[in-house]
């Protein structure tokens, strides 16, 4: 009996330590449960509070995010009154060079007619065609691009071609050849003179008309006399006044050049043809080269047909504004 039961005894003792170990472990794994959940409560509690600081940070942003969307409306409230009035400068400033350009143009018209005036008056008072060419120059450049004035400047541009169609140089060469001739007639060689007088020898009568007659007679011989011919011929005095007329008759044609007289030229050339047969030799070369020339020059047209500004400057006045007769 006492064998028998001694395996028991050690039997219980096992179960019992196994009971220990058991719960030995289970208070372990308890032990470690319950630390496991204070870890994860910390956890809870960190998250806790981190969530708590995300909540108020995102609140802190939700109102600055107000705040922004506030003042960004507020901006584009500004911006919009800032473009209403830049709108309004734009339209002030468009104003204002719309006025400026107008005042430009009616200052360029202004000056236009005013260079045309005198172009105009270049041409009729001084028939100076290259001043009155580069004087209408100067005024369709001032016109420039203006539309309104279109026509006008195709008429002016007309007139200008017109003017450069004068033979201002040919002029300019017969001027100078009048001049070289004047100053050529001095040397050139009187006509020869006729010799003897058919009343030289003759007794004086004793009546005084027939010696008053006979008197007159020599002088008249002594200015001139008849040729076979019958071209006159002057004594020495009156040749070299025949000389000083001819080479002022020529100076006066220059002049009729310059000034364009188309009447006093033709005068003054065929009265020099006519005083040059009569003083100069016309059988030399030199005075038969002149009067061939002469006949050549009294050819020429020194007047031609010139513009007439008058109507464009009507009608540029027309565009320009008509002065306020209510302001002093």
């Amino acid at each position: 009996m006492a064998k028998s039961e001694y395996p028991s005894g050690t039997s219980r003792g096992t179960n019992r330590t196994a009971l220990i170990i058991v719960g030995i472990l289970a208070l372990l794994g308890l032990a470690y449960a319950i630390l496991r959940v204070d870890i994860l409560r910390a956890r809870i509690a960190t998250l806790q509070t981190q969530t708590r600081t995300l909540d108020e940070t995102n609140q802190a942003l939700h109102s600055q995010l107000d705040d922004v969307i506030k003042s960004q409306q507020k901006n584009n409230a500004q911006l919009d009154q800032l473009q209403a009035q830049l709108g309004i400068v734009h339209e002030q400033v468009g104003g204002i060079r719309a006025g400026a350009t107008a005042a430009k143009q009616q200052w360029a018209r202004i000056e236009a007619v005013y260079l045309l005036r005198i172009a105009q008056d270049q041409l009729t008072l001084g028939h100076d065609v290259d001043n009155a060419t580069k004087s209408l120059t100067a005024a369709l450049t001032a016109l420039g691009n203006d539309i309104t004035t279109q026509y006008v400047q195709q008429q002016l541009t007309q007139q200008l071609q017109q003017l450069h169609a004068v033979p201002t140089s040919l002029y300019s060469r017969t001027e100078q050849q009048l001049q070289q001739a004047a100053q050529s007639v001095m040397h050139l060689p009187l006509r020869i003179q006729a010799t003897g007088n058919p009343d030289e020898g003759e007794p004086l009568p004793e009546s005084g008309i027939d010696l008053m007659w006979l008197k007159l007679r020599r002088a008249v011989h002594s200015l001139i006399s008849i040729r076979k011919d019958t071209a006159p011929i002057l004594s020495d005095g009156s040749q070299l006044l025949g000389k000083a007329q001819l080479q002022t008759l020529l100076t006066q044609a220059a002049w009729a050049v310059r000034t364009h007289n188309q009447d006093s030229y033709e005068a003054m050339i065929k009265q020099a043809i006519f005083t040059l047969s009569i003083v100069l030799d016309t059988q030399r070369a030199d005075v038969l080269n002149l009067q061939q020339q002469l006949h050549q020059l009294s050819l020429l047209n020194i007047k031609p047909e010139l513009p007439d500004l008058e109507q464009s400057i009507t009608a540029l006045e027309h565009n320009l504004p008509k002065p306020d007769r209510n302001q002093p």
